[in-house]
């Protein structure tokens, strides 16, 4: 959906309708109104933020400002048992400034990180955003909780009245992760 401004500037528009209206966000390439995208992730092993920083330079070429907001607990990270239910974040990011989030973890026991979930919980501007959620997990097959996962953030963003627009499942398990990276930031990123 290629249009020019009058300046002869390429500009570019997201679908609304994948956000749940008719409308057309139109934002340009160069010059001008430049989105604002946080990416707040939870990343244990480092995989989540590696794609985080890919996305993140994808959306800069796209002359977005983009800033990745890492979450963690303030002690060791829980994956399972009575520690999921006390966790305690070091610090909250605010998203009411950012055009668009994306959330992004890893999936521990077939769910989404305990983490990210409470962060959601905790989150009190989510309301009315535009989300796009990933999430990355050790298994061969996304039903193998990379599913499940997505369905519970989604759900709880939604319960937060965020505006879930793109999902997507990252697999390190196999010799075809680089393309599963290529396929989440193509699916994130295109116009």
């Amino acid at each position: 959906h290629a249009r020019f401004d009058a300046g002869g500037n390429e500009m570019f528009s997201f679908p609304y309708s994948t956000f749940a209206s008719k409308k057309l966000i139109l934002i340009e390439r160069v010059g001008g109104y430049r989105m604002k995208i946080a990416i707040v992730v939870n990343s244990i092993t480092g995989n989540t933020l590696l794609v985080a920083e890919k996305l993140k330079e994808k959306f800069q070429t796209m002359n977005n400002e983009v800033e990745i907001k890492r979450i963690a607990p303030t002690c060791k990270e829980p994956v399972s048992g009575s520690d999921l239910k006390n966790i305690v974040l070091k610090d909250i990011p605010e998203l009411s400034p950012y055009d668009l989030i994306i959330l992004a973890g890893p999936v521990h026991a077939f769910s989404i990180s305990a983490v990210i979930k409470e962060y959601v919980k905790q989150s009190q501007t989510l309301k009315g955003k535009n989300v796009m959620i990933y999430v990355t997990h050790a298994f061969p097959f996304n039903w193998l909780g990379g599913n499940h996962a997505i369905s519970q953030l989604k759900s709880e963003c939604e319960s937060k009245g965020a505006n879930v627009i793109k999902t997507g499942i990252v697999s390190w398990a196999n010799n075809k992760r680089e393309a599963g990276i290529e396929k989440l930031l193509k699916g994130f990123t295109d116009r």
